[in-house]
């Protein structure tokens, strides 16, 4: 990985356990944690979009897009349940079906991000 790559895979870790986190006491206090969808989708995307524009290709946002997909799915979800006291799916379930989430969950974060690298990727581009 290239140097802006690191910087902007950090980056956007912290970006997404802060974004778990609070999401996670907006839930505790009342709050539906569903709510977030549309600021997750637009978090990605400007994730995808600002790491393209750092490292100047698509590739290199979609990596970046991809580490904070995977560190939202396991780091995310503890964050989440140590905030709320209880993770976001219900107690007893299955391994299955906590990895299939999370697969999903990556895919489809992956795609978001992707739309929004493919968009830096094109503005980087043009500004230069």
């Amino acid at each position: 990985m290239t140097k802006p790559q690191l910087v902007g895979a950090a980056l956007a870790v912290v970006a997404v356990l802060v974004f778990d986190a609070v999401a996670a006491a907006v839930e505790k206090g009342g709050g539906a944690y569903s709510k977030f969808g549309i600021l997750e989708i637009l978090l990605y995307l400007a994730i995808g979009f600002m790491a393209a524009r750092a490292t100047g290709t698509w590739r290199g946002g979609l990596g970046v897009v991809v580490i904070a997909a995977i560190a939202e799915v396991v780091l995310g979800f503890y964050v989440s349940t140590l905030v709320v006291g209880h993770g976001p799916v219900a107690p007893g379930t299955s391994f299955a079906k906590l990895a299939s989430l999370g697969l999903i969950a990556i895919l489809w974060n992956g795609i978001v991000g992707l739309a929004g690298a493919l968009l830096g990727a094109r503005f980087a581009r043009t500004a230069a």
